[in-house]
């Protein structure tokens, strides 16, 4: 089954069905509209892809453009941060009050995570861990209010 016909299915609310997903997209065929739900077929024209994502969020309609600012964004961010290390490469004063005001959980979190995000299937694995601990969290806290 297509990821869009597993999304309209779920649904509580309009569209849940090709019908109604052709009512929001007047002027496109039906028959186009049925192929992308049916047989899982991808827009052509950028914005009824954009138009589908933002509705869906569905991986596969997103699109490049989005992609690259994400990518970007995330890059960016990454060549701050080696600009901002760069003092501590010099001095064990500036490492060591790092040390002591960093909380080590987000340092191992963001590690893994950068390290995750090179493999599908390491990232797979992180994630499974994440949802895993944090549901242990959750049971955890729940002890505290006994």
């Amino acid at each position: 089954m297509s990821e869009l016909k597993e999304w309209l299915k779920g649904r509580k609310v309009k569209p849940r069905s090709v019908k109604e997903l052709a009512e929001i997209f007047k002027g496109v065929p039906y028959k186009t509209i049925s192929s992308w739900v049916n047989r899982g077929s991808v827009p052509i024209k950028a914005d009824l892809k954009e138009k589908l994502y933002r509705m869906t969020q569905i991986d596969k309609f997103m699109p490049d453009d989005i992609k690259k600012q994400a990518i970007d964004k995330v890059k960016n961010y990454l060549y701050v941060l080696i600009d901002a290390f760069e003092p501590f490469k010099q001095s064990n004063v500036l490492r060591d009050s790092f040390r002591r005001a960093i909380n080590k959980n987000d340092i191992a979190y963001l590690s893994s995570l950068l390290e995750a995000l090179l493999d599908e299937k390491r990232f797979q694995v992180w994630n499974t861990f994440q949802k895993v601990q944090a549901k242990e969290v959750i049971k955890d806290a729940g002890k505290d209010n006994l």
